[in-house]
């Protein structure tokens, strides 16, 4: 018998004594009993132990939380226009997805000043996955020529310049 052979001999013969050992010190999952160890003969009987396994594991999903963020849209453009004591805006762009929710809104704050803002939520459960264009407008009331108005989107602030608008002569 060649070297090479041996050493393979004895390598599957180790492999396989490896593989039968936690076997041989395992408990057997039946077992048949003649008597009770003391020469009395009792009845035969077969006791059976099945595998032991685990109990099943229950796994409760955590409930989904969407978080509902302001999201400044894509290509935004605004344009603002004066007519009388009225100035008008109007915003247009594009959002990622569709489903949000978008409005203009006023503040004034405390030196009377007006900004102008627009809330722009991310959707709340599943949306189109395609960009969805958009167009809102709004107006207010204001006391002399405004030269710009004050947009904010989420944490960003947009200085729009307001065209002056004639009125129609009649």
């Amino acid at each position: 018998m060649s070297r090479t052979r041996r050493s393979l001999l004895s390598a599957a013969s180790l492999a396989l004594i490896g593989a039968a050992a936690p076997m041989a010190s395992a408990e057997p999952w039946f077992r048949i009993s003649f008597g009770d160890g003391w020469g009395r003969p009792r009845s035969r009987h077969v006791i059976h132990q099945p595998p032991a396994c685990p109990p099943p594991v229950v796994v409760v999903p955590a409930p989904v939380v969407v978080r509902r963020v302001q999201v400044v849209p894509c290509d935004v453009r605004f344009t603002a226009y004066q007519t009388g004591d009225t100035v008008i805006v109007i915003v247009n762009g594009t959002n990622t997805s569709g489903g949000f929710e978008t409005c203009l809104t006023t503040e004034t704050h405390r030196d009377f000043t007006t900004s102008v803002v627009l809330r722009n939520l991310s959707p709340a459960q599943c949306a189109t996955q395609c960009v969805t264009p958009f167009e809102v407008s709004g107006s207010f009331r204001v006391r002399g020529c405004v030269r710009s108005v004050e947009v904010r989107i989420a944490d960003r602030c947009f200085q729009v310049p307001v065209t002056e608008i004639r009125q129609i002569s009649r």
